[in-house]
């Protein structure tokens, strides 16, 4: 499942009686995330779209022709000023790719986001942990089936890493 006790998601789609997380895959659907703190909402705006049915030719230039593959781009990402740099946004970016990749264990993902933030000095080396390729202002990652154990331990020791800090700066001792 995904939420706990930080993060909760919901489909584009609000009268959606659908898993959001069957929505978003199968359904080419949406999320929008919501982050609270004690009933404090942290997150302005946090969404993830299926861009399946576009051709590759019209996604950046990505290109895996021989591989089928589920494409998911990380939309406009706005936090409050006073809870940047807490590690929010890599927390829920981590957990949504786990997810994503543990319920779906038989399918590729091209997962990107462009990052047009003009306040980083760098914005490609924002998510650079998860996302570890660049094309212009994009950041994506391809995972794929053959290497899905070794995503899922990666991404399972980066959540556990991105918790403990959230606990930290939240004061919790969860």
């Amino acid at each position: 499942m995904f939420s706990d006790e930080y993060v909760s998601l919901f489909p584009e789609n609000w009268y959606s009686t659908v898993d959001p997380i069957v929505e978003l895959i199968d359904k080419n659907g949406a999320l929008e995330f919501s982050f609270k703190v004690d009933d404090d909402e942290l997150i302005e705006s946090y969404k993830l779209k299926n861009y399946d049915g576009l051709p590759n030719e019209e996604i950046l230039g990505y290109c895996f022709p021989s591989v089928k593959y589920t494409h998911l781009r990380f939309g406009y990402i706005s936090i409050s000023p006073e809870f940047r740099n807490k590690g929010i946004s890599s927390y829920i970016m981590t957990k949504i790719i786990l997810t994503v990749i543990s319920e779906y264990p038989q399918k590729n993902f091209l997962i990107d986001l462009k990052n047009t933030s003009s306040e980083i000095t760098n914005p490609l080396k924002l998510y650079s942990s998860l996302l570890i390729k660049e094309n212009g202002k994009w950041q994506y990652r391809f995972f794929s089936i053959r290497t899905r154990s070794l995503d899922i331990e990666k991404l399972t020791y980066h959540l556990y890493k991105k918790k403990k800090q959230l606990e930290s700066h939240f004061n919790r001792d969860k």
